[in-house]
């Protein structure tokens, strides 16, 4: 089956139906999402977003909930979220191997169970998998990652590590690769 212009892989294997993982998406907000507002984003999603945020702050000061927006939304993003995205980002992408391949670049991570919630919302634990076909989106990341598995070559040169804490404690610290 063809790829769509979008979905090359970046390893060679041509012969998988990709298409019908993948899905358009818009992005509403996020990091820099004001300063996206000035650029040359389209005029429809310009209005969606400051629709968005007229929204957002109309129900904060009708509501009277300034208070509770700082103490639950803003802290927390800029404490707790930073430290996961932090952890999260060393554990996904340090102390690879094998750098000069498109494999090495990231590596699969299998979170334990109480690692999920934290470090693996969205199935953003299928890293490689995302850097391989980034325009798979995250709700098919796991359909991706089993049909990978079904290829020799990705097995093998694939890196992949158990949990998020203990895989960068014993790979990224103490330099010992899971596989």
């Amino acid at each position: 089956m063809d790829f769509a212009p979008d979905l090359q892989p970046v390893f060679g294997i041509r012969n998988w139906p990709f298409s019908r993982l993948t899905a358009p998406t818009l992005e509403l907000g996020g990091k820099g999402a004001l300063k996206d507002l000035a650029s040359n984003l389209p005029r429809k999603l310009q209005i969606k977003r400051i629709t968005l945020y007229v929204i957002t702050i109309g129900i904060v000061y009708s509501l009277d909930i300034w208070l509770e927006l700082l103490l639950y939304w803003f802290v927390p993003f800029n404490t707790a979220l930073l430290l996961f995205l932090y952890w999260r980002l060393i554990a996904e992408h340090g102390a690879i191997p094998d750098s000069d391949s498109a494999f090495g670049k990231t590596r699969h991570i299998d979170p334990h169970w109480w690692e999920r919630p934290f470090f693996a919302p969205n199935g953003v634990n299928y890293h490689l998998d995302h850097h391989l076909y980034p325009s798979v989106p995250f709700y098919n990341l796991k359909k991706l990652h089993q049909l990978l598995l079904d290829d020799a070559g990705y097995r093998h040169h694939a890196h992949t590590t158990k949990g998020y804490l203990s895989g960068l404690w014993r790979e990224c610290v103490n330099n010992k690769p899971s596989s």
